[in-house]
């Protein structure tokens, strides 16, 4: 029976995906070329002829998925700002709740995505991870006004660094896998501690 042949898109897609859990599993730099290609099923003498270098994979890997993410943390955002009695601890709730709960919930390819930047975001000194990240300063930026609006004494840096720290928070437990029940438990309520992170960043910014 003939074996059927890829097109050249469903070729790109096919490295395009071993490449998010290649750099997943090993970060930007531990991440092989070669095995990428290998994974994919495609010679790696065909690297020059999908992508002009490492960084360019990576760059396409991280682009390729950015307005899903957007469109999940929109959908989100937009009920609290359509909300009358919205509070800084109703904005870091949905903030915590959008990154441990909502996007754990999406299908398998944003599921996929954010565990991809969950483990790479400990390389953010890396330029290349630095100029990908930078891509979703939108919702931080967003998150950062609300708050302000919320709290119009709070000082912007203040702000910012609340904001750190929970995104800190939440890259860490998804990608430490077994982090949160090794320390709080099997069956632990990983809401309950979205309430309380909510309250202690939202007392952080009003004193």
């Amino acid at each position: 029976m003939a074996v059927k042949r890829r097109q050249p898109g469903q070729t790109r897609q096919a490295i395009l995906d071993a490449a998010e859990r290649q750099f997943a599993v090993s970060g930007y730099h531990g991440a092989s070329i070669r095995e990428i290609f290998k994974e994919a099923h495609v010679g790696i003498g065909l690297m020059a002829y999908y992508f002009a270098s490492k960084e360019c994979l990576f760059e396409e890997v991280i682009n390729r998925k950015i307005e899903d993410v957007r469109a999940v943390f929109s959908e989100k955002f937009d009920q609290i700002e359509e909300r009358a009695d919205v509070s800084p601890h109703l904005i870091f709730k949905m903030y915590l709740e959008f990154f441990l709960i909502d996007l754990n919930l999406q299908d398998e390819n944003i599921k996929s995505y954010w565990n991809l930047l969950s483990r790479i975001s400990i390389s953010y000194d890396d330029e290349i991870v630095r100029k990908c990240f930078a891509k979703f300063d939108f919702m931080a930026e967003r998150v950062a006004g609300a708050l302000q609006r919320a709290v119009p004494y709070a000082a912007a840096r203040k702000i910012r660094s609340a904001l750190v720290l929970a995104e800190a928070a939440v890259t860490t437990l998804n990608a430490a896998d077994g982090l949160f029940s090794h320390r709080l438990g099997e069956g632990e309520d990983i809401r309950g501690c979205i309430e309380q992170y909510a309250a202690m960043f939202a007392y952080s910014i009003q004193q």
